[in-house]
């Protein structure tokens, strides 16, 4: 009963966004508005980093970069097994 108190409708994301009808079944069940969520803010990274399969990922990986950064800086200067990984996306995202 809590579907009319979602006023901007529904964003769906992940690989599955992109089964043909998806939206229009969507649409139906939720009798809501509803869009693809695509991933925004990878900077230089681009290509198929953009399509909608990543974009939970990316979004998790920006949201924890961002309200983390001590976290991130931390494990860097540990020389931790993600320290190059984390370097790598800090260098693409900035």
């Amino acid at each position: 009963g809590l579907e009319k108190a979602i006023g901007g409708g529904l964003v769906l994301t992940g690989g599955t966004v992109l089964l043909e009808g998806l939206f229009e079944v969507a649409e139906q069940i939720f009798d809501l508005p509803v869009r693809r969520g695509v991933p925004s803010g990878v900077g230089k990274m681009g290509g198929a980093l953009t399509t909608p399969a990543y974009s939970t990922v990316i979004g998790l990986v920006l949201y924890g970069y961002r309200t983390h950064p001590q976290r991130w800086a931390r494990a860097q200067a540990n020389g931790s097994l993600l320290s190059s990984g984390m370097s790598w996306i800090r260098n693409w995202w900035t």
